[in-house]
């Protein structure tokens, strides 16, 4: 079982957390990490034990949104639509950077020059929607927490996500299964741990 003991921040920019998995402790630390390893290792219950114990933090659990782990919203599975005109001008600006032909407006996204419903879009274009409404929010929260950070996305938005999270001043932890992912993130400098249940380390590049 894995239990957060503890989070400090070392000078505004570093988040240390104590993973006590039985009687011993393994220590994951950074202000950007990818954490990796097998399905059941372990790695969402760590991301869902700091966002329970951090209140500063957003959590993305593959479509859901939590905020304070209470707030939610789930981009890909509601009929969502952003009614006020500030909101769906942050999340233009962030899809922006992904493809400039982003835009949000109420329930529809310029999508291939066309406005569509935001229900009618794609799998992979709801999960990056859902990416940029938490991206909204880290000016307000030190943390930002991912599950499957590639799931859905093309090759060109994932990295291009890694560009925009390895940018940000807030801490950044996000959970994969893929190599791929490991290497994008060791390329800019990210920190990589694998879990496997009792076995917690970091990983060398």
């Amino acid at each position: 079982m894995f239990k957060v003991a503890k989070i400090m921040n070392v000078l505004g920019e570093v988040l240390e957390v104590e993973v006590q998995i039985g009687g011993s402790g393994a220590k994951i630390s950074g202000n950007k990490v990818v954490l990796f390893g097998p399905n059941g290792g372990g790695k969402s219950s760590i991301l869902k034990a700091i966002s329970k114990s951090y209140n500063e933090s957003v959590y993305v659990d593959i479509c859901k949104v939590y905020k304070y782990t209470a707030e939610q919203i789930d981009v890909c599975h509601e009929d969502v639509a952003f009614g006020d005109p500030e909101v769906a001008d942050r999340l233009s600006s962030i899809l922006s950077r992904f493809d400039g032909q982003w835009r949000i407006y109420y329930d529809k996204a310029l999508r291939g020059g066309k406005w569509v419903k935001i229900a009618r879009l794609s799998f992979g274009e709801r999960r990056l929607l859902a990416l940029a409404y938490a991206l909204q929010f880290v000016d307000k929260y030190t943390v930002l927490l991912i599950e499957a950070v590639e799931a859905g996305l093309s090759p060109a938005w994932l990295r291009a996500l890694f560009d925009y999270l390895t940018e940000l001043k807030p801490v950044v932890i996000v959970e994969s299964h893929s190599e791929a992912t490991l290497q994008l993130a060791r390329e800019r400098g990210w920190r990589t741990y694998y879990v496997d249940r009792s076995d917690v380390r970091e990983l060398t590049p």
